[in-house]
């Protein structure tokens, strides 16, 4: 064993390629973390440099904004108060309405096509809703249903975990017992609540459902009223 020892030893001493071989790649791997470390250090810089780029261009948009503001109320009161300034906005807007006016010359064939094209739009619109109207009647139907249902979900789970935080209250009080009874009453009652069919909206033609058709509501609507009117 001394023998085997001493040879490792002396090969070492002798013969220095292994050991030469291991502080090259050690060297290696250090050169690849100082590059890694180097462009983490170089992103995060940047990442930085945007940051204060980002905050001074909204520091110098808010900076402008008042000063334009500022000069936009004291020209207004310079042309209020002062005749020739007065005089020279008035020219001003007369200018501009002359513009207007030589602009509304040169384009009105464009805006006239603009204005045909909007009413062969909105006739189509109107035409291709009169051939799928009972289609087009039943999503809106069962897409106010859904959202309505929705909302009357979660509202009868917010009221449940309301019930439960009740419960929850009471068993860490100490009343274990009533705590536990009024969690178990809680999921009980929005378990309920969740399948019970009066709590949402459905189809008012849906079979099973014991709803009434619209024209079904609006007939006992009338016989109400006729009733109240007539006394009956």
């Amino acid at each position: 064993m001394a023998d085997k020892s001493l040879k490792a030893v002396i090969w070492a001493e002798f013969d220095p390629r292994g050991v030469t071989k291991g502080v090259a790649a050690a060297n290696t791997e250090l050169q690849k973390l100082n590059k890694s470390a180097g462009r983490a250090a170089t992103a995060a810089t940047v990442s930085a440099a945007l940051n204060v780029a980002q905050m001074g261009l909204d520091a110098l948009r808010t900076v402008v904004g008042a000063i334009d503001r500022r000069f936009t109320q004291l020209n207004e009161i310079t042309q209020r108060y002062s005749a020739a300034a007065g005089g020279a906005a008035a020219q001003g807007r007369v200018t501009e309405i002359m513009a207007n006016m030589r602009i509304a010359k040169a384009l009105e064939a464009g805006s006239i096509e603009a204005t045909q094209a909007k009413e062969a739009a909105k006739l189509g619109e109107a035409s291709r809703l009169e051939r799928n109207a009972e289609q087009v009647s039943k999503g809106m139907g069962a897409m106010a249903r859904f959202f309505e249902n929705f909302g009357s979900s979660a509202n009868i789970l917010i009221e449940g975990a309301g019930m439960g935080i009740a419960g929850l209250e009471q068993v860490l009080g100490g009343n274990i017992s009533q705590g536990l009874q009024t969690i178990g009453a809680a999921g009980t009652t929005t378990v309920n609540e969740l399948t019970t069919a009066s709590n949402f909206a459905y189809a008012p033609t849906a079979p099973g459902r014991g709803m009434q058709t619209q024209e079904q509501m609006q007939t006992e609507y009338l016989r109400q009223i006729a009733k109240a009117v007539g006394g009956q």
